[in-house]
């Protein structure tokens, strides 16, 4: 998900995901050719944490009577 604010858990493979359709012209751009990978700030994704989920109690009464 994109993070509303600062990121604080890194999603690393959807960062990358974000970051590989934009990695050749990153490269061109580069001068000093120093790194392999370009992540933008723009990249960054942030882990979506769930919630535990309550439990759900069903009673279920059979209350058909029978006359004899």
């Amino acid at each position: 998900m994109l993070p509303k604010g600062p990121v604080k858990r890194l999603a690393v493979d959807a960062t990358l995901r974000a970051a590989a359709p934009y990695q050749k012209l990153r490269r061109e751009k580069d001068i000093q050719k120093t790194r392999k990978v370009f992540v933008e700030k723009t990249d960054m994704r942030a882990k979506r944490m769930a919630r535990k989920a309550g439990a759900l109690m069903v009673r279920m009464l059979d209350s058909i009577s029978q006359k004899a």
